[in-house]
């Protein structure tokens, strides 16, 4: 009986009582904030944040709190966590979305909406942590937030959120794996061997986050191909499309829409030849969705349009042309008998009526094809929408929302004004003119928070339009400066986070897409003294023979506007007359190098962080390889009853309720020999409980180290010896807790 008794490497094993993790919970707050942080990101309802945040801190705290105090609830907060949460998602689904359940802006949002059923999930499950197996699912609602967030915006505020979350679930991990390997190894011990063991669980978090990261920046390259190639055929969505209802939402939907930022340089693209919408007009135009104004260096963002507008509508109202309408007439169009018409009002960085010089008014037949649009497109300033919508708001900077986003088969007719963009007209409005000021301070921003790219974009800006005598001029001078010094590459890796990119752009990188010949100009064109502003939106498409333009979705695009007065803003697209960088072609899918090659033009770096990783992960796979086998191995060389093992399950979880009570039993000591030293440490006030152990003690060696079997009478007396141990154990706590504080009072 020299060997030491491992109760917890039998199968079956489970200790009764575990104390709570305080790492896990931490570590699953953490993460569970990341997602809630993220769903609220862009939204102005504060309030919402607080309060989902609170109730997921309160659900936390309170579930720790239980399991400290060893208040045993069952599985009632989860089957209550499950009925509210399909109460709030029956609520957050169905036709009017409860303000309680949604903050402010977005009922009406469906993605945001599937965004708030997953949050509203994080905040149920905080509410139900019985086991730290439990708390680590906390993974699970966060990373589909921040999965869903990021699908509509890569801004940095969401990327840290992602960074807390791997941070936080890396913690989880690691610690629960140490819990796991330490209550195998030894029962009882985890108690005393959380602070010895948390200097390498913290390295351990470390080496694996920075590991992890680092693995990203090696394989985004490849795994943005590889997802590109897994993503379903626009041939594919064409059929889905023409199959009945029921069996179109087989077919992911492509999310259509703009943000209030737009991050410039960010790294490689690829888009589709996937249809979505067929836009009927008189003359191609460009389809703009949003306007930004303010630079950062990094991202343009849209300060104009912060604030949203409710448009009254007009059930069943005619749309009213102020002049003649090239393209379709409202009149030949029949968007439907339950039809809208919203108007939007005048715009304070647009010419008035009166001062205006020949602007054309465009009519439009927009039909969706595929997708789900949260935004309206058309060409120039839109002045009327008719459709099937419950309601849309508008902005300052010229953006149309729907209430509800509008799906497949949707119709619009779009009236829109469009300034006339005649050369002639152009270079009338001179050199240097009077600006509005709302025009003024918002379109005549530079200044950013790298001083030595700005001052680089004023020399060649001044010096590209010294001795140019009028403002068209000048713009179209900066734009051949733009297009002739860059190349258009989709493939182009993401500029460093803290440069102004539109000057890497110019004077390092060279290559880029849509989004940095955009920013470029639009800077260029300000430092000159120009206003001008990036727009967002749709190229025209291809032209169709049926007499309509289909725009895909490859055709997603940036480009920059210019304010001339009494004329209005103009489209300058400096991707026009680049070249086309090695292996990248226009409008569609760049074809990207071998991976091999990348990674070797790279440098060093990327070649010894993915070494590093291979031979971590490998490190790990014989590790826990081995650990499996060997349990294995020695479950299978004891053939004992499952009587037997049962008793012996009993005995190991009254040790983890000793260690609860700092009773642990030495390495060194027998199962008999720590039963005299457990019975001495109770004492005569519990003789039953004393009684009870050694009982328990007996049978575990007698049928651990015998060819019995045990029988029925066996093991109920092991179990009734537990019991008594279990419901004794609070009161012997107490006691020997009071014994410590004796000689100190």
């Amino acid at each position: 009986m020299a060997d030491r008794l491992q109760p917890d490497r039998l199968p079956d094993a489970e200790p009764a009582e575990r104390l709570p993790a305080p790492a896990m919970y931490l570590g699953g707050l953490s993460v569970t904030l990341a997602g809630i942080y993220a769903v609220n990101y862009g939204l102005a309802d504060t309030s919402f944040l607080l309060l989902t945040s609170g109730l997921a801190v309160l659900g936390y705290s309170l579930s720790f709190t239980m399991r400290r105090l060893r208040i045993a609830v069952g599985p009632y907060p989860t089957y209550a966590a499950i009925a509210v949460w399909f109460y709030i998602y029956l609520t957050l689904s169905g036709a009017h979305s409860d303000s309680a359940f949604a903050p402010f802006g977005a009922s009406d949002d469906r993605g945001r909406l599937l965004q708030l059923v997953f949050l509203w999930l994080g905040v149920l499950h905080s509410f139900t942590l019985t086991t730290d197996e439990w708390v680590l699912f906390s993974c699970v609602p966060s990373l589909t937030m921040l999965s869903l967030v990021s699908t509509a915006t890569a801004d940095v505020p969401v990327q840290y959120a992602f960074f807390v979350f791997i941070i936080g679930s890396t913690v989880m991990l690691v610690h629960e794996n140490f819990l796991r390997t330490q209550r195998a190894v030894k029962s009882g011990a985890a108690l005393e061997t959380h602070a010895m063991r948390f200097g390498g669980q913290a390295q351990l978090v470390l080496v694996c986050v920075v590991a992890g990261f680092a693995v990203a920046s090696v394989l985004q390259a490849p795994v943005e191909v590889v997802g590109q190639a897994l993503a379903l055929p626009a041939a594919m969505r064409d059929i889905a499309r023409n199959a009945p209802k029921p069996l179109r939402k087989l077919v992911p939907d492509v999310s259509v829409g703009e943000q209030f930022s737009v991050n410039i340089d960010d790294g490689p693209v690829t888009s589709s030849d996937q249809p979505l919408m067929e836009v009927t007009s008189g003359k191609p135009y460009y389809w703009r969705g949003a306007t930004f104004d303010q630079f950062s260096g990094h991202s343009f963002t849209n300060n104009v349009g912060q604030a949203a507008i409710p448009l009254s509508a007009s059930p069943g109202g005619a749309i009213t042309p102020p002049g003649p309408v090239s393209g379709p007439r409202p009149d030949e169009v029949d968007a439907g008998s339950s039809a809208n018409v919203f108007t939007t009002p005048s715009n304070p960085t647009d010419p008035d009526a009166r001062s205006r010089r020949n602007a054309v008014f465009a009519g439009q037949f927009v039909h969706i094809v595929n997708g789900s649009f949260n935004q309206i497109y058309g060409a120039g300033t839109i002045l009327q929408v008719r459709g099937v919508m419950g309601g849309v708001t508008y902005n300052q900077s010229e953006g149309l929302e729907p209430s509800t986003a509008l799906g497949v088969d949707a119709v619009l007719y779009v009236l829109s004004r469009v300034p006339d963009s005649d050369p002639a007209i152009l270079r009338s409005v001179g050199a240097a003119p009077a600006y509005p000021p709302e025009v003024a301070n918002f379109y005549l921003q530079t200044q950013t928070t790298d001083p030595a790219g700005d001052a680089r974009l004023q020399a060649v800006a001044s010096q590209t339009v010294a001795g140019i005598s009028n403002e068209y001029d000048k713009v179209m001078a900066l734009q051949h400066y733009v297009s002739s010094s860059c190349k258009y590459n989709l493939s182009t890796p993401a500029a460093p986070r803290n440069v102004n990119v539109a000057a890497y752009f110019l004077f390092q990188s060279r290559e880029g897409y849509c989004d940095s010949f955009a920013a470029a100009l639009t800077m260029l064109c300000r430092y000159a003294g120009i206003p001008a502003r990036v727009a967002s939106g749709f190229l025209p498409g291809t032209h169709d023979p049926r007499g309509y333009y289909v725009v895909r979705e490859k055709d997603k695009h940036l480009w920059t506007e210019v304010y001339f007065p009494h004329v209005g803003w103009v489209p300058f697209d400096a991707t026009a007359g680049a070249a086309l960088a090695h292996g990248s072609a226009a409008g569609s899918n760049g074809r990207r190098e071998p991976f091999l090659r990348w990674l070797v033009s790279h440098g060093p770096l990327p070649i010894f962080a993915g070494a590093a990783i291979i031979a971590l992960l490998g490190i790990v796979a014989v590790t826990e390889a081995r650990n499996r086998l060997s349990r294995v191995a020695s479950a299978r060389a004891w053939h004992a009853p499952a009587s037997n093992r049962q008793i012996l399950v009993w005995y190991g979880a009254t040790c983890d309720l000793l260690a609860t009570c700092r009773i642990k039993r030495p390495e060194s000591l027998t199962p008999d020999e720590w039963g005299d030293v457990v019975a001495a440490r109770i004492g005569d006030n519990h003789i039953d409980a004393r009684t009870a152990f050694l009982r328990l003690t007996q049978l575990c060696s007698h049928y651990r180290y015998s060819n019995e079997v045990a029988d029925a009478q066996d093991v109920a007396s092991a179990d009734k010896a537990y019991r008594l141990l279990r419901t004794a154990m609070p009161a012997i706590r107490r006691e020997m807790h009071e014994a410590q504080e004796a000689p100190q009072a």
